[in-house]
């Protein structure tokens, strides 16, 4: 009888699968510790935060039920394992969605609250940051996992030191100062938010909001179309996935009344991969932004989509005089 080499023992796949878990808990369960000791520090020095505590606790909460649901189903002996790569992909959206509260709000907190937070409280709202990293990637190789196309860690020595030694060019960079200078012209900048998560709206509008732009929100496809047909915004944050009209179909409709010139559009979605980045690109997209969303980058994309609006429409009023 032929022996398949190449498939692993059952002994071997429950080793692996228990180190994936662990891969997710451990850094998922320090989070819980820093933000037990963010809350307790703001409760004792009586500062006076909004509701980003309770928002990053039931993000938290979250996070650990679905993974842990998601775990059950999904290794148990009789699951389904022929998925589609439409439901792989909303596995992965669905697991790092309460990530985007607890990175988004921790990053709220550490900026509205700076000159309140010690430096120890401002640590532990950075430790929350990094082990949510951490706890995403620890999703993508779950959902790798279960997929069964599972990539091995680099093995060989050249592979390592490559690893190590971009690891360690980051660090030497230290704390980087960064401040993002918005021109008073984009100010009155409208921006449309389409997501069916309120929580993503609420940190996507307080965060655009805090550098004086204005932001308008929906929670559905069917109500972006009204609102672009009210108003066209300056630029549209739009969601991949939502309740009735899919944001790719949205960006298709958009593009068939609007060019990239007059309407930009910045996708936003927890697919974080080439395909779907090439995908949105290729219907129209302005640019795109993987979740959990990075504020610096968000601002980034958002100002720069804004700042070439508004350049080529001055170039167009400039020709128009001229002639």
């Amino acid at each position: 009888m032929e022996i398949n080499q190449d498939k692993p023992s059952k002994g071997a796949e429950q080793i692996l699968l228990a180190q994936i878990k662990q891969e997710f808990t451990a850094p998922a369960d320090a989070i819980e510790q820093y933000i037990d000791l963010v809350s307790q520090y703001i409760e004792e020095n009586n500062i006076a935060v909004e509701d980003e505590i309770e928002q990053i606790k039931t993000g938290q909460q979250k996070l650990l039920s679905q993974y842990e649901e998601a775990f059950r189903e999904n290794t148990k002996s009789d699951s389904q394992k022929n998925k589609t790569a439409q439901e792989y992909s909303e596995l992965r959206h669905n697991l790092r969605t309460p990530l985007n509260a607890i990175i988004g709000y921790s990053e709220i907190l550490m900026e509205d609250f700076e000159d309140d937070l010690s430096e120890s409280c401002i640590n532990d709202l950075n430790n929350i940051l990094s082990h949510s990293r951490d706890t995403e990637k620890a999703i993508e190789k779950f959902v790798d996992f279960i997929k069964g196309d599972l990539k091995p860690e680099p093995s060989d020595n050249l592979g390592q030191s490559n690893v190590k030694n971009a690891e360690s060019l980051f660090k030497s960079l230290g704390d980087l100062d960064y401040s993002l200078e918005i021109d008073d012209n984009l100010k009155d900048a409208d921006i449309l938010i389409v997501d069916d998560n309120v929580t993503n709206c609420e940190v996507l509008q307080r965060r655009l909001s805090q550098h004086g732009l204005q932001c308008r929100v929906v929670y559905d496809g069917t109500n972006a179309l009204k609102e672009v047909e009210r108003k066209t915004p300056d630029l549209i944050l739009l969601d991949v996935i939502l309740p009735d009209i899919n944001g790719l179909e949205l960006l298709k409709e958009f593009r068939s009344k609007h060019t990239d010139d007059e309407l930009p559009i910045i996708m936003v979605s927890a697919f974080n991969d080439v395909d779907s980045t090439a995908k949105c690109i290729k219907l129209g997209a302005t640019d795109y932004l993987p979740k959990p969303l990075n504020g610096t980058i968000l601002m980034a994309k958002a100002v720069a989509s804004l700042e070439a609006k508004y350049f080529r429409e001055a170039n167009r009023k400039l020709l128009e005089e001229l002639h």
